[in-house]
């Protein structure tokens, strides 16, 4: 090998191999160390949503017998209170929130720290946009239904910035919801229960027509506060019957109703393998299996003074285990923590 000096300046390459001829190992240890650490930390960030000792929410007690209880609300104390939150919904990090009493959609993480909102327009012949349900519809995108406007929209939403993609049915307004009631969104199609028709429409993911669900059931589907859609079945709550009931996702075909009796169910999401039913009357959330046995109550008997007053919405959080419910009588969001 030649001992010669280059001339010019040396390739950054050469030089760092130069450079490693004299790290020592135990540099070399350390350094590793150092990068497992820090892969470690980025893991961890990934899996739980947060970074490791940020969490604002309490942990359930260690008593396993406790298999509910409040570890968390906002906006926090001091803070503006949401006006008439209802309709909610998670995606990721990012907790949507329809607020029926300004006409909006409001913008948390799931820390509870408010990142942005949403004006809706108010639809031609309207005195005001009354935001109701929400769903987290995509990728950065939310539909939702202004109960009087009649109508349900899609929109974009960007670090500081959202947009009105377009209103679900508008290529054709004879495939449009007459009376939309609640909305929800799986595997790229967009789920919309319609009063006027006692039925479920089913859009794909540009708001564009695809099937209706369910206008054969009998009795006929009353109006639905609430619905969950999974692939084995959609769970829809009747707010005028009391009671809920499960359809087969591709026929529509009823395939059950829950055994318990409801007080005025609204809002439904699905928790692992079956789903949670804000109850608003009954002032609780239940908690079901996939054959809507109630696994878990939230109300005054399992969580006391903490208990929802009059919850309309509900929202899952996989990663941490907790439900996230809209109490529009406090202006708060409720966050509970659920042992399985």
């Amino acid at each position: 090998m030649s001992d010669e000096v280059p001339e010019g300046p040396v390739p950054a390459q050469r030089r760092l191999i130069a450079r490693l001829k004299y790290v020592e190992p135990s540099q070399l240890v350390a350094a590793i160390v150092i990068v497992l650490i820090l892969a470690a930390a980025i893991v961890a960030v990934s899996i739980i949503g947060w970074p490791l000792g940020t969490d604002p929410f309490a942990d359930l007690p260690d008593d396993p017998s406790i298999v509910v209880g409040l570890v968390g609300s906002f906006p926090a104390e001091g803070e503006e209170p949401l006006a008439e939150p209802t309709g909610i919904a998670i995606d990721g990090s990012c907790v949507y929130i329809a607020e029926a009493g300004a006409g909006r959609v409001a913008i948390f993480n799931e820390k509870g720290e408010r990142t942005g909102e949403v004006a809706l327009d108010v639809a031609d012949g309207q005195a005001k946009a009354v935001p109701t349900s929400v769903a987290a519809a995509g990728s950065e995108r939310f539909a939702v239904i202004d109960a009087r406007g009649g109508r349900v929209l899609v929109f974009q939403t960007a670090a500081d910035s959202a947009a009105l993609l377009f209103r679900v049915g508008a290529q054709d307004d004879d495939t449009a919801p007459e009376r939309p009631t609640a909305v929800a969104y799986h595997d790229g199609e967009i789920y919309v229960a319609d009063a006027a028709v006692g039925a479920i429409h089913v859009y794909d993911g540009e708001g564009a027509f695809v099937r209706t669900l369910g206008a054969d059931v009998e009795p006929p589907l009353g109006h639905v506060g609430g619905i969950a859609v999974s692939d084995e079945r959609i769970v829809v709550a009747e707010s005028d019957r009391n009671q809920v009931r499960a359809l087969d996702p591709d026929s529509g075909v009823e395939i059950g109703v829950f055994a318990d009796a409801y007080s005025l169910p609204r809002g439904v999401v699905a928790v692992r393998d079956g789903v949670a039913v804000a109850e608003v009357l009954g002032a609780a959330v239940r908690v079901c299996d996939a054959e809507g046995a109630r696994t878990h109550s939230i109300a005054a008997d399992t969580v006391s003074a903490d208990a929802p007053f009059a919850p309309e919405g509900v929202a899952w959080h996989e990663r941490s285990g907790r439900l996230y419910v809209t109490d529009p009588d406090v202006g708060r969001v409720k966050v509970y923590g659920v042992r399985f």
